[in-house]
């Protein structure tokens, strides 16, 4: 049920930004749908890692202020099902894009 929940609620903030971006500019679904799709798949990404870039600038802040060394930690990442649901709309909302603007490509 937990998961479930998680991916209502990723595809409601997806489709909420989608729709919203698209009403305000006056344009279609399409055309945003994909970045969307990816600043939010690039959002959770970087706020759910572990032992990435943030963390070895906080160590180095704190290592520079109190002369304290940090024990570092490995970079981990454990992908959620929040972040998948996001993966696969980008990926969706990709091949619409292409199916919608076939004839630019052609």
């Amino acid at each position: 049920m937990k998961k479930f929940l998680s991916i209502i609620i990723t595809l409601s903030v997806l489709l909420g930004l989608n729709y919203g971006l698209s009403y305000s500019l006056n344009a279609n679904l399409f055309e945003y749908s994909f970045f969307i799709g990816l600043s939010v798949t690039l959002t959770i990404w970087f706020f759910t890692t572990k032992g990435g870039f943030t963390t070895k600038s906080v160590d180095f802040l704190v290592l520079s202020n109190t002369n304290q060394k940090m024990e570092s930690e490995k970079y981990t990442y454990k992908p959620s099902i929040a972040f998948y649901t996001a993966f696969i709309y980008t990926l969706i909302s990709m091949i619409a894009l292409i199916i919608y603007y076939r004839n630019y490509f052609l």
